[in-house]
C-alpha cells in the first residue's frame, strides 16, 4: 500500500513539473521509479529542488502511514 501511494505521489509531482525522472538517451521514455518486492529506486536530476521534493514526498508518506517503516 505504501508503494502505491509513493508511486502516485511521484507521478503527480512529475505531471506538476516538480520532478523530471531520467532518460537513458534522447527519445527514450522517462523513468522516475522502480519498485521490486520491498525495494524502491527513485530516479531524478541531481538538483537541490528535486531532492527536496523527494524528501517532502517521503516525509509525508511516513508521517501519514508509520506502518510503512
Amino acid at each position: 500500500m505504501c508503494t502505491e501511494a509513493l508511486s502516485v505521489l511521484i507521478r503527480k509531482r512529475i505531471q506538476d513539473g516538480f520532478l523530471d525522472g531520467a532518460q537513458i538517451c534522447r527519445g527514450a521514455p522517462t523513468i522516475s521509479r522502480l519498485f521490486f518486492a520491498d525495494d524502491s529506486i527513485i530516479f531524478g536530476r541531481a538538483k537541490e529542488c528535486e531532492i527536496l521534493e523527494i524528501q517532502r514526498i517521503l516525509l509525508g508518506i511516513f508521517a501519514d502511514a508509520p506502518l510503512c517503516l
